[in-house]
Formats: C-alpha cells, structure tokens, sequence
C-alpha cells in the first residue's frame, strides 16, 4: 500500500543514478494519484449509481457460485497469510536461475 509507494518514492527521488529522476518520480507520484481518483470515482459509480433498467433481471449468485468463491476466497486470505505456500514453489524455478548469475 501506500506505505511501501511512499518509500520508493522517496528513495526514487534521492537517487542520482538516472539523471533527471527527481522529474520521473514527481510525474509518477502524480500518475498514482491521479489513478487512485479514477478508481474511486470508478467505484461510486459502479457501486452507489442508479441501477440500470437492463440488469433488473440479474439474479444473486446461486450455491455452486458461492462455493467457488468462498473457495477461492479461501486461498486468497491462506496466501496472504502464509504466502509461503506459493514463494517455495516460485523458489524452485527461481534459485537455478539465480545460480547462474553469480
């Protein structure tokens, strides 16, 4: 989130390796806010707007749509608290990889 974009920035900024970069990180940070407004603006629509006479017929998810979200919702939070569950499996195809860049 916001407190890891804000140390990239930060460290982007003080960075003398690429010339001009205090200009591409200031054009960045601009580039994020503007896009976290759009994905908020986005949202109120999508979620607090008028319903639309052409989806009155949509219904609720039946059963076998709720098991397969809760399924996957299931994995999303196990990952997220355990995200070792999917960094030892990348590992193994990554550490060869690493081996002979040395």
């Amino acid at each position: 989130g916001f407190a890891a974009e804000f140390l990239i920035f930060v460290g982007a900024f003080s960075s003398k390796v690429i010339p001009n970069m205090p200009l591409y990180t200031i054009l960045a940070t601009i580039s994020v806010v503007l896009t976290a407004g759009y994905i908020l603006w986005m949202l109120q629509r999508v979620f607090y707007g008028p319903i639309k006479e052409e989806y009155n017929h949509v219904h609720d998810m039946d059963a076998l749509e709720k098991c397969y979200s809760f399924a996957l919702i299931i994995v999303i939070i196990a990952v997220g608290v355990y995200p070792a569950l999917l960094t030892n499996i990348f590992n193994t195809g990554i550490l060869p990889l690493v081996g002979l860049l040395k």
